[in-house]
């Protein structure tokens, strides 16, 4: 073999040695794992929250059964007892522990709907409803409500300098409009509507 490729071949393993030297530096990373590289605040000074995955599912808060076992339509207040109580608030998922007010709020405008404050929460042991039954006929009192949830963003630096501090987790809440009514349980009740979802749960 001439001597100019000997040469070239000498070349090829220093270098095929030095790559595997620098590799056996950096330890392999274990499945799942990730680095997240901090943000510096360069000069600002402030807070940013945003919400992203923003769920907005109907809600039964109450809930009640009524029959009417007589032949003629039966009118009167009637109850429904509490079967679900909705909150409002936050959890921490990751970072420090921050205000829940203004990320609550954050959520209701990001979802596009008024909803209740932080640290408010769906009470009342019952509500009430008139309605009239038909002869032989249930029907079911509810109330219903839209529960609000999604995951928060919340990037803060105190000074210039340094990193941000950034706390991840969910916050949840519920529209503050109500719907009372009564579904009756024979009639087809309009889809994805309370009274439908009282008729599928309570009939």
């Amino acid at each position: 073999m001439p001597r100019r490729s000997r040469k070239a071949i000498a070349v090829v393993g220093i270098t095929g040695a030095a790559m595997s030297a620098a590799l056996m530096l950096a330890p392999p990373a274990a499945a799942g794992d990730f680095t997240t590289m901090a943000e510096p605040c360069d000069g600002w000074v402030g807070t940013t929250i945003s919400v992203s995955n923003v769920s907005k599912p109907k809600k039964l808060t109450h809930a009640s059964r009524y029959y009417n076992g007589t032949t003629s339509n039966a009118t009167a207040s009637r109850t429904a007892s509490r079967q679900l109580t909705l909150t409002a608030g936050i959890t921490v998922s990751s970072g420090v522990s921050v205000e829940g007010g203004p990320v609550v709020a954050k959520l209701g405008a990001t979802a596009g709907v008024s909803v209740a404050a932080s640290g408010s929460a769906t009470t009342s042991s019952s509500i009430s409803f008139t309605a009239t039954i038909k002869p032989r006929q249930s029907v079911v009192i509810y109330q219903g409500r839209v529960k609000v949830t999604g995951k928060y963003k919340v990037r803060k630096c105190t000074s210039g300098s340094g990193t941000m501090r950034v706390t991840t987790g969910t916050a949840r809440s519920y529209r503050t409009v109500l719907e009372t009514g009564a579904a009756a349980c024979n009639v087809t009740q309009p889809s994805g509507s309370y009274a439908a979802l009282a008729k599928n749960n309570y009939c």
